[in-house]
C-alpha cells in the first residue's frame, strides 16, 4: 500500500512550506521579520503605547504581508496582534485566519483557526498553529488535501502535528483518512524525518492480492550512518511460504552502490510444481568508482536460484518483473589525455530458454589512442579477449572456445574551409583467432575520401540547411565466411549507415567494398527547437557485391531516405525507407505518426517492416524466414471534461494476426481517477515445452510456438497525489515494441 507513504509525503511537504514560508532562512539561521510598511484607513495610540490600526489593515514585512481588518501593534516588545478576516500572505502561502498573535522580537507565531492554500494545489486548515521561537512547529486539530479546495472528494486529518526543527523530524498523532467524511485509515502515532533528513523506521507496507493468495511485506528503514543505511523487508506469500529482502546502499567521494539479496525461505508451490528443493533466492550487486575522472570501476551482477525466480516472485520487492537473462559484469577504465584502457569480464545467467546464449568473455582488454598534430589525427584501437560457450543446445557453432586479438589503424587528413570539408582517411583492420578448430587471421586495409558541402540559408527566420556529400570507400577483399561470429551483426539501415565503411558491427565482419556514396541532406530549423529534416541517398558499387536479400550481383544499393516533419503545432511524422529499384521492393522501412493538442486529445500511430532478417539465427523460430510486418496504433480521446476513452491495437500484417489489443474509458476530475479496461495479447511462455519435449530446440524444431493467448480485465482507481489501486493507463497504453 502506497497510501500510508503518500500521507506522510502530503503532510511533511505542505508543513514544511508552512514552515519556510513564514521562518524563511538556512538550517542554523532563522531570519529576523522586519516591519517595512504599515497601512490602514484609521491609526491612533492608547495609553499603553500600542499603534491601533483599524480598517483595510496592511502590514508588509521582509517575509510576509497581514492583511485584516484590525490590529494592534506595540513597539517596545515587538509584539503584534492582528484579528478580523485576516489574511497572512507569502510568495508560495495564503492563510485564511481569524487572529494571530507574534511575537517578532522572539519570531514565533500562534495562528486561530487558519484555513491554508498553498499554490492553488494543496490546501488545509487548522484549529491552532503555533511556530515558537525555537522553529517548533505546532498544528492542533488539522486536515490536508492535494484535492478541492470547496468539496474534497479526500482529506487527511490529524489531531497533532508537531515539527521538531533541531532534531529535524516530525511527530504526527490520530492520522486518519477520509473519503467523503468517512474514514478509511487510521494510524495513531508516526515519526518521521523532514526534508532531506532520513529518521529509522517502517516504510510504506505492500499489500495485494493476486495468484498465490494475499502478499504482503512491510519494509524497516535503518538509517545507520550519513553514507550508508539498510533496508529489511520481511515478506509472506499465503500459498508460497515466507522470506525477507534485505538492500544495503553506501555512497563515498569516490564510489557508490547498492547490494541486495531476497528469498523465500520454502515455497510450497514451487516444490510441488517442479519437486526440487523449495529454498529459492536472488542476489544484486551494482557498484560504480570514479577517482578523480580517470579511473572507472563498474560492476553489474545479478543472480537468482532457478530460471523461474521472476515468474513466480519477481515484483518490486525483489527487482525485474521479467526478464531474460541476469549480467554478470565487470568493467575497469583508465582515462588520460592521450589514451584510454578497459579490462571487461561478461558472463550471463540465461533465464529464458529461448535466448542464443552469447559467448561469455572472460577477460577482454581494449585499448584506444588519439594523437591531433594540424589536420592530421591518427587513431589505434585494440582489443584482446578470451571468449566461450558452454554447451548451449540452441546453438550449432563448432567454435567453442575463441582466443580474438584485434588491431585497428587509421590516419586522418581534415580539411575545413569556408563552407566545406574534405577528409581522407586510410588504414587496415587485423584480426587474429585461436580457436579449438585451428588459429586464423584476417587483414583488412582499407581508404576512404569524403567531400561535403554546407550551404545555408535564411528565410523568413527559418535557417535552411542543404548538405551534399560525396564519398569513396575501398576495402580490400578478403575471405571471412569461415571465422567465428562473436559480436558482430549487421546495422540496421538508415542514411548516416550508407555512409559506414563497414555494415557490420563488432570486429569479426568486415566484407569487401569499392563502391561510392553519395547523398543529400536539408534541414530546416524552426523556432522553439522544431527541425524537419529530409535525407536521401544511394551508394554505386564499383565491383559488384551480391544483394544480402536476394544473393544476386548488383552493381547498386538500395536508394535510402528519411523524412522527419511537424505537420502544424499538434502533429508530426517520421518515415525511414529503404527502396530496391531492381526487385521494386521495399527491403525495409518505417513509419510513425503522432497527434498530440492541449484538449488531451492523442492519437500515434507506427509501422515497422524488415523484408529478411539479415542476421543469421541459430534457433529455428516459425517465422525465422518471413518478413516482419507489424503496425500499431494507439488512441486517447476525452469525450466530455471527466469522460475519455482510450486502446491501442498491435497487430502482425503478415499473419494477420492481433497481437494485443486493449480499450478503456476512464473519468477524472480533480481529485479521483477510475476506469475499466480490457486486455487481449499474446504473451511469452518459457515453460509449457518442459511437458513435451526434452529440449527447448526440439519443441522449436516440432512446431511448439513459445506463446500464450490471455484476457484480462483490470480496474484501476486512484485518488490523485495520494495513492492508486490496479495498473497505471499511460505506461500499458504506450509503445512497448514498436517505439
Amino acid at each position: 500500500m502506497l497510501v500510508l507513504k503518500k500521507i506522510f509525503i502530503i503532510l511533511i511537504t505542505l508543513l514544511s512550506l508552512i514552515h519556510l514560508s513564514i521562518l524563511r532562512g538556512n538550517e542554523d539561521k532563522i531570519e529576523s521579520i522586519n516591519i517595512e510598511f504599515i497601512n490602514a484607513d484609521k491609526v491612533s495610540n492608547d495609553k499603553r503605547g500600542n499603534l491601533i490600526l483599524e480598517g483595510n489593515v496592511s502590514i508588509t514585512t521582509n517575509l510576509l504581508e497581514f492583511k485584516a481588518d484590525k490590529a494592534l501593534y506595540n513597539k517596545l516588545d515587538e509584539s503584534l496582534l492582528i484579528e478580523n478576516n485576516v489574511k497572512i500572505i507569502s510568495s508560495n502561502l495564503k492563510i485564511d485566519a481569524d487572529s494571530v498573535t507574534a511575537n517578532l522580537l522572539e519570531r514565533s507565531f500562534s495562528v486561530k483557526d487558519s484555513n491554508l492554500n498553498f499554490k492553488n494545489t494543496s490546501f488545509g486548515s487548522t484549529q491552532d498553529l503555533k511556530i515558537k521561537t525555537s522553529g517548533d512547529v505546532i498544528l492542533i486539530d488539522s486536515n490536508l488535501t492535494n484535492c478541492s479546495e470547496d468539496d474534497p472528494i479526500w482529506e487527511i486529518t490529524a489531531k497533532k502535528i508537531e515539527i521538531l526543527k533541531n532534531q529535524r523530524n516530525a511527530i504526527i498523532k490520530g492520522i486518519k483518512l477520509n473519503i467523503k467524511n468517512i474514514p478509511i485509515f487510521y494510524f495513531p502515532y508516526v515519526r518521521t524525518s523532514v526534508g532531506n533528513e532520513r529518521l529509522s523506521g517502517f516504510l510504506s507496507p505492500s499489500l495485494r492480492q493476486g495468484g498465490d493468495g494475499i502478499d504482503i511485506s512491510l519494509p524497516y528503514y535503518f538509517n545507520l550512518a550519513p553514507n550508508y543505511d539498510l533496508v529489511f523487508s520481511p515478506r509472506h506469500i499465503t500459498d508460497r511460504g515466507s522470506g525477507g529482502a534485505l538492500e544495503f546502499r553506501y555512497v563515498s567521494e569516490s564510489s557508490r552502490g547498492k547490494l541486495g539479496i531476497a528469498t523465500l525461505l520454502s515455497d510450497k508451490e514451487y516444490k510441488r510444481e517442479v519437486g526440487q528443493g523449495s529454498k529459492r533466492w536472488k542476489t544484486t550487486w551494482t557498484h560504480k568508482t570514479n577517482i578523480r575522472n580517470a579511473l572507472f570501476t563498474e560492476i553489474n551482477f545479478k543472480s537468482a536460484s532457478d530460471e523461474y525466480f521472476f515468474r513466480d516472485i519477481g515484483d518490486g520487492h525483489y527487482g525485474e518483473s521479467k526478464t531474460s537473462y541476469l549480467p554478470k559484469n565487470l568493467s575497469m577504465l583508465w582515462k588520460t589525455s592521450y589514451f584510454d584502457m578497459e579490462l571487461e569480464l561478461n558472463r550471463f545467467q540465461i533465464l529464458n530458454p529461448f535466448v542464443s546464449e552469447e559467448y561469455k568473455v572472460q577477460p577482454k582488454l581494449n585499448f584506444n589512442s588519439f594523437l591531433y598534430k594540424k589536420n592530421f589525427s591518427y587513431h589505434i584501437a585494440s582489443s584482446i579477449g578470451t571468449y566461450e560457450r558452454e554447451g548451449n543446445k540452441l546453438f550449432f557453432s563448432k567454435f567453442n572456445e575463441v582466443d580474438r586479438a584485434y588491431l585497428g589503424q587509421e590516419l586522418r587528413y581534415l580539411i575545413n574551409l569556408d563552407s566545406s570539408t574534405f577528409s581522407f582517411s586510410l588504414g587496415s583492420d587485423i584480426t587474429k583467432y585461436n580457436t579449438n578448430h585451428g588459429n586464423f587471421t584476417r587483414s583488412s586495409p582499407w581508404f576512404e575520401a569524403e567531400y561535403r558541402v554546407f550551404l545555408e540559408k535564411n528565410i523568413h527566420g527559418v535557417q535552411k540547411t542543404l548538405t551534399p556529400t560525396i564519398k569513396y570507400v575501398y576495402v580490400k577483399e578478403e575471405e571471412e565466411s569461415h571465422l567465428p561470429l562473436i559480436d558482430s551483426r549487421i546495422f540496421s539501415t538508415d542514411y548516416e549507415g550508407l555512409f559506414r565503411r563497414n555494415i557490420y558491427s563488432g570486429f569479426d565482419r568486415n566484407p569487401k567494398a569499392d563502391k561510392l556514396i553519395i547523398g543529400i541532406e536539408h534541414i530546416s530549423s524552426f523556432s522553439r527547437n522544431k527541425t524537419t529534416l529530409f535525407s536521401l541517398g544511394k551508394a554505386l558499387y564499383l565491383e559488384r557485391l551480391n544483394s544480402l536479400y536476394t544473393l544476386e550481383e548488383i552493381d547498386k544499393s538500395p536508394l535510402v531516405g528519411e523524412v522527419t516533419s511537424y505537420i502544424n503545432k499538434n502533429s508530426r511524422y517520421s518515415l525511414l525507407l529503404e527502396w530496391d529499384g531492381k526487385t521494386k521492393k521495399i527491403n525495409s522501412g518505417s513509419f510513425g505518426f503522432i497527434y498530440d493538442d492541449k484538449q488531451k486529445r492523442r492519437f500515434e500511430l507506427r509501422s515497422v517492416y524488415r523484408r529478411k532478417n539479415l542476421n543469421p539465427s541459430y534457433v529455428p523460430w516459425l517465422d525465422n524466414l518471413s518478413a516482419t510486418n507489424q503496425i500499431e496504433a494507439i488512441a486517447h480521446f476525452p469525450i466530455t471534461k471527466s469522460f475519455s476513452i482510450f486502446g491501442r491495437l498491435q497487430k502482425d500484417i503478415d499473419r494477420s494476426k492481433s497481437v494485443d489489443i486493449l480499450m478503456g474509458f476512464e473519468y477524472a476530475n480533480c481529485c479521483l481517477k477510475f476506469g475499466i479496461m480490457n486486455r487481449k495479447w499474446i504473451a511469452e511462455d518459457y515453460f509449457a515445452w518442459k511437458s513435451k519435449y526434452e529440449s527447448p530446440y526440439l519443441a522449436l524444431y516440432n512446431g511448439h510456438e513459445p506463446s500464450r493467448l490471455r484476457d484480462n480485465l483490470y480496474l484501476f482507481i486512484e485518488l490523485k497525489e495520494l495513492g492508486r489501486l490496479g495498473k497505471k493507463v499511460s505506461k500499458i497504453i504506450s509503445s512497448q515494441k514498436l517505439e
